[in-house]
């Protein structure tokens, strides 16, 4: 999910949930990597990374982690199925966050970040899902075009393009418009995102053809077109492509089975080794990117991958707010990117 660039993986959808909002979901205003930095007041820091302000000390991220965190709770069951809870998300995106000022390149005062809060906290569902991120969070840093990066904050062009979906490290440049190539949401200009043909491209609106551009936030794509979602506990039906109309992304809906199917929530399974898959006529996802092995009727849910363990982009995910790297869970550091 590409909304902004501030807390890092923090914000990375689900792909069950958000299959086209994968990749970094915060602010650029607390992202950072590359060379130099710049202290509060704009000059150049001795070690890289944002200096703390003078009067209060170190940085810190605990309002705009609280506000983003809430506000995608708001929006969709993301932080259940990645965190457990938004205590949990507040805490890892605080970390993200602290670890991100650190890099260099960044510069931003403790009132830039407290204003980014506020501004996140008023941000609509649709902004969030759409690549709209609030303007009080997106002050470049200093880093040039070229320059290696970790996050969008570190660099003058307010952008680090990254080689892939979900890579630590990348490059600071421009940002593409529409029908140019991107990896992820981030790579686009505001209001575009990266559609499944790796284009950046609106989200298609009520009525529109959907598959390759993602329905805007509250359209779900069916048959081929976006439609509004239907109401938890609304009669649906499955289309020819097994699509419907419950809204899987802002509820965790899915449309039951059987004669006289409803839209009804996903049951999440949150430890290793409960059943997954179809269980007792319902279906119940594995939490925190765990895997659901030994088939679906049912399966079981393997231990979520932690810092360390070995993994892949597909079917061996790393849970929140660990990334894989070379096959490797890890907490992405901006600052080692060099």
């Amino acid at each position: 999910m590409r909304t902004w660039t501030l807390l890092g993986p923090v914000a990375a959808a689900a792909a069950v949930t958000m299959s086209a909002c994968s990749g970094s979901s915060t602010s650029d205003i607390t992202q950072g990597s590359g060379d130099g930095g710049a202290s509060a007041d704009g000059a150049p820091a001795a070690d890289g990374g944002a200096e703390s302000d003078a009067a209060s000390g170190p940085l810190k991220c605990d309002s705009v982690a609280k506000a983003l965190c809430e506000r995608f709770d708001a929006c969709t069951r993301y932080i259940p199925v990645a965190f457990g809870d938004v205590a949990t998300c507040i805490k890892h995106a605080t970390a993200n966050c602290t670890k991100a000022l650190a890099a260099p390149g960044m510069s931003v005062t403790q009132g830039e970040i407290d204003a980014c809060a506020t501004a996140q906290a008023a941000t609509t569902c649709d902004d969030l899902f759409s690549n709209r991120g609030p303007a009080a969070c997106k002050k470049p840093g200093t880093l040039a075009d070229g320059t290696r990066c970790g996050s969008n904050g570190q660099c003058s062009s307010g952008h680090c393009r990254k080689p892939t979906k979900g890579a630590n490290c990348g490059a600071c440049g421009k940002v593409a418009a529409t029908n140019e190539l991107c990896a992820e949401d981030a790579d686009c200009t505001t209001g575009l995102v990266c559609n499944s043909d790796r284009k950046c491209a609106a989200r298609a609106k009520d009525g529109e053809v959907c598959g390759v551009n993602d329905c805007a936030y509250g359209l779900k794509c069916f048959s081929g077109k976006c439609t509004k979602v239907l109401a938890e506990g609304a009669p649906c039906t499955r289309a020819a492509d097994q699509s419907d109309a419950c809204d899987l992304v802002g509820k965790l809906d899915y449309c039951g089975f059987g004669a006289g199917a409803t839209c009804e929530p996903l049951t999440l399974a949150t430890t290793k080794g409960a059943a997954c898959g179809i269980v007792g006529g319902k279906f119940v996802l594995c939490a925190f990117e765990a895997k659901c092995t030994g088939g679906v009727i049912p399966g079981v849910c393997e231990a979520p991958r932690e810092e360390g363990a070995a993994c892949n982009d597909t079917d061996a995910k790393c849970r929140e707010p660990y990334t894989c790297d070379q096959n490797k869970c890890i907490l992405p550091d901006p600052a080692k990117c060099k």
